[in-house]
């Protein structure tokens, strides 16, 4: 065939010998390769309960190098990130493609990854993931008691997205709360903050409604079974305490006292991050569960207490991380140490 191709005219020549490759395709059935599109993407997309994880998985991403990362962002199509990773740390990052999952917390808010490629020496946005939410935005969260000056009482505070019909339900058996305290209601603004970063509108964030409720009439050294929410944002689990032994009492009391504590996350922040914070709150956790079945105790934090320093949503992942201790014993804080 090449032989009698030299003998037409050139013209016709180099037509045949463009059109060969496409008839190899149709005879053969071979597919032309084309470039895939970096994808990102997150699943589950819907959320049921605060701390829930979700799988980020991003693939297609061409001459991957270990400077490639992931954002964070909450707000979704807020510009500004919350966090980022890096992608080299997953075994397959040199493939283009991997995978990392990491617990969400509800802040109200949904959620958003972008995936970003430094092939060119230069930071570039590829992909964009779906956009991850909570089934009930409103969930009540956050619950951490205190005590007050009436040995008689405890003081439980709480986060939600309304202010309808706050109230705690409580009882000394477990599934029967039988007397109930209702919750006073505030919130802030950014007007309301004085200086910056924390009233720059990217780090602020709207706080939800902040629920105060103080459960009275308890009797000494008892355990109370609680829950706390409202018809219209939902219930939290039920959670227990032990009561204050009173006033002249002759017991041991064990508790815990620390300072700088931080907060940990799954991803790095642009501020101090405290990755012992987890290992503070798991050991705490577990001497409850080994040592104070049913004796009362609180948590002394010295100040320094979550580094948030301007940047709201860390405060969302603070309380979320003290939730297991503070839901179980008195949390109180000082300012400073």
């Amino acid at each position: 065939r090449i032989e009698s191709m030299k003998k037409q005219p050139p013209a016709l020549a180099e037509a045949v010998l463009l059109l060969l490759p496409l008839a190899l395709i149709l005879v053969l059935g071979v597919q032309p390769t084309t470039a895939q599109t970096p994808s990102i993407s997150a699943y589950p997309s819907l959320l049921t309960k605060s701390g829930q994880n979700v799988t980020v998985t991003w693939a297609n991403l061409s001459d991957p190098t270990p400077t490639d990362w992931i954002t964070v962002h909450s707000p979704a199509n807020q510009s500004d990130y919350i966090g980022y990773v890096a992608l080299s740390p997953s075994e397959t990052w040199q493939e283009g493609q991997g995978k990392w999952t990491l617990p969400l917390v509800n802040n109200r808010n949904d959620y958003g990854f972008r995936l970003w490629s430094n092939a060119t020496g230069q930071e570039v946005l590829v992909a964009v993931s779906n956009n991850v939410t909570f089934e009930n935005p409103r969930e009540p969260l956050q619950g951490h008691l205190q005590l007050t000056a009436d040995p008689s009482e405890m003081r439980l505070l709480w986060v939600s997205g309304s202010k309808q019909g706050p109230v705690v339900h409580y009882g000394t058996r477990q599934g029967d709360l039988t007397k109930s305290a209702p919750a006073d209601s505030s919130t802030y603004s950014i007007e309301q903050l004085c200086d910056a970063p924390a009233n720059l509108t990217v780090n602020f964030r709207e706080p939800g409604w902040i629920h105060d409720a103080v459960l009275t009439g308890l009797e000494a050294n008892t355990s109370y079974y609680y829950k706390f929410g409202s018809e219209e944002d939902g219930w939290s689990e039920e959670y227990r305490f032990v009561s204050s032994p009173g006033v002249g009492a002759n017991v041991s009391i064990d508790f815990f006292v620390y300072g700088d504590m931080g907060t940990s996350f799954p991803f790095y922040i642009e501020q101090d991050q405290q990755p012992p914070a987890a290992q503070t709150t798991h050991w705490i956790r577990k001497f409850l569960k080994e040592q104070l079945d049913s004796s009362p105790s609180l948590v002394l934090h010295l100040g320094d207490i979550s580094y948030a320093r301007g940047l709201a949503f860390i405060w969302d992942w603070f309380f979320e991380e003290i939730e297991p201790v503070a839901t179980r014993v008195p949390y109180m804080v000082t300012i400073g140490k």
